[in-house]
């Protein structure tokens, strides 16, 4: 029995030892892969930092594709011709669910309802990672580049179980060759006041992230690389720190000015991004660039009328009635036709707010009317009465149609394609 009863014993000290090894040698591969995700991730965004948009070639492109073809993504063919392309990092506890998750949901679809291995990584010192960089390939130029890094903050709570849930960091960059949205781009974010100070990138934060803090940035193919650099420089050692970054400047030190969650960053007490004091400062071109249609106009003839506006109480606010003949198209198919005769409104200000007062158009005078809408192919169709918005009235000069002209050689069009753009999610 003495015998019996120290064998057992035995067994039962070498399978804890064992037990012990094996959970140490679970943690001991979170952790190796997680500083090799670090190091990868690294060399990642230096080569997104590395491609010069509308310069690097195919060359440049295939050289990316070699470097990274185990973490790379396309649909279709990938030419010279058209191609995008997306490399995805991501940890190790995505890289067994998801294709865990797609063998069971296709061999098992009735009875199978998901798996979620995040409270066991978690113990082991795992969070979840991504990292995405993807570029366009157009006519044998890169045209497009992306870059979205997805961070996991764990609860704070130490004591929490399966049922606490911590948020995401996300923060994404795409080039795009305009920066206001037009109908089929409403994902473009941020407050058109921004291009007063950089005309070349926006940010903004989606109003439906739930449990999560994003960050949106859009810049043009035309940023300076040292800015694009600096908006785009991600701590990298948010990857591997074992203390997790919380906050947004903490992965993006350039997020620090931009005070998108103030209540969480200590920031100042605003709703978004600090936009400037003048707002109708945005230069011509980055207007013309990022408008739906841009025409010339000449004022005959102009009246004020009151225009009763409900309120509490109520009040008659003065407007503007300008009588014009159109010049000029320079941009648009919803522009109306030359020669013909619109009625337009211009903006009539905000009740109380001395930064958006009313804007009156002077008689026989020209000016360029900056309008963004949907388009409009039948000419007859489009209304012969237009109200105009803040900041879109621009008086004609040499000057201003040179800007003018400027804006639209900056449009290009190119778009990643919506089928072969790859999500993490």
């Amino acid at each position: 029995m003495a015998l019996a009863s120290r064998i057992t014993t035995s067994r039962l000290k070498l399978t804890a030892i064992t037990l012990i090894c094996f959970a140490l040698s679970l943690i001991l591969l979170v952790q190796i892969d997680r500083c090799l995700l670090r190091y990868r991730a690294a060399r990642l965004l230096d080569d997104f930092h590395s491609i010069r948009l509308r310069q690097s070639t195919w060359s440049d492109a295939q050289r990316l594709v070699s470097r990274w073809g185990a973490f790379g993504h396309y649909e279709g063919t990938c030419t010279a011709t058209k191609c995008s392309y997306f490399i995805t990092l991501s940890d190790l506890q995505s890289r067994i669910e998801r294709p865990l998750d797609e063998y069971m949901s296709a061999h098992y679809p009735q009875s199978y309802s998901g798996i979620r291995l995040g409270h066991i990584f978690s113990k082991l010192g795992s969070r979840y990672a991504h990292m995405r960089v993807g570029f366009l390939v157009k006519d044998g130029i890169i045209q497009r580049s992306s870059i979205v890094e997805i961070l996991e903050v764990p609860a704070s709570d130490p004591t929490c179980d399966m049922n606490c849930d911590g948020y995401g960091l996300i923060l994404k960059a795409v080039a795009n060759d305009h920066l206001l949205p037009h109908q089929e781009d409403f994902w473009l974010l941020g407050e058109e006041e921004q291009l007063a100070q950089h005309p070349d990138f926006k940010v903004g934060t989606p109003s439906g992230c739930e449990n999560c803090m994003s960050a949106d940035i859009t810049f043009t193919p035309y940023i300076g690389q040292q800015e694009l650099n600096r908006i785009t420089a991600f701590n990298m050692s948010c990857f591997a720190t074992l203390r997790a970054c919380r906050t947004l400047p903490e992965v993006l030190p350039a997020a620090t000015g931009w005070h998108l969650y103030p209540n969480v960053e200590g920031g100042p007490s605003v709703p978004n991004y600090e936009a400037t004091k003048r707002p109708c400062d945005v230069p011509v071109f980055a207007l013309a660039r990022d408008v739906t249609s841009v025409f010339l106009v000449e004022a005959i003839s102009a009246q004020t009328f009151l225009n009763h506006e409900d309120g509490d109480p109520p009040f008659d606010r003065e407007r503007q009635r300008v009588t014009a003949e159109v010049i000029k198209v320079f941009k648009g198919s919803s522009a109306p036709a030359p020669g013909s005769q619109i009625s337009l409104i211009p903006f009539a200000g905000i009740f109380g707010d001395r930064q958006y007062q009313f804007e009156n158009l002077a008689e026989k005078r020209r000016y360029l009317i900056f309008r963004n809408e949907d388009a409009i192919r039948d000419h007859a169709s489009i209304k012969r009465t237009l109200e105009l918005d803040h900041c879109s009235v621009v008086e004609d000069s040499p000057q201003a149609e040179t800007d003018v002209e400027r804006g639209l050689a900056l449009n290009d069009h190119a778009q990643f394609d919506k089928d072969a753009e790859y999500t993490p999610w």
